[in-house]
């Protein structure tokens, strides 16, 4: 577990080194806010050259446009927004 201080997971946190020092080089972007924290997080992630995906299921937000805008974007410029069953299947391959 890696306690979040900002909006991204990558931002005043060891996840960077500790992803790398793994070999890890897809995320799976789950929570709430899609449209802050998935959003920054995401944004971090493609920007330091992973993989991200984020099942559309296991994400949430207080508005319906604002989730489904952020989605969108995400889908379109930084992963991949997959169902839940694509998502597990995914982590099968990756496994």
């Amino acid at each position: 577990m890696i306690p979040k201080r900002r909006y991204s997971a990558f931002v005043g946190t060891d996840l960077d080194l500790i992803l790398r020092d793994n070999r890890i080089d897809t995320v799976f972007l789950v929570g709430t806010k899609t449209n802050v924290c998935i959003r920054a997080t995401a944004t971090d992630a493609f920007q330091r050259n992973y993989r991200v995906i984020v099942p559309r299921e296991c994400v949430s937000t207080d508005k319906l446009h604002l989730q489904e805008a952020n989605l969108e974007d995400i889908d379109k410029y930084l992963g991949r927004v997959v169902s839940t069953e694509e998502a597990l299947a995914l982590l099968q391959t990756e496994a």
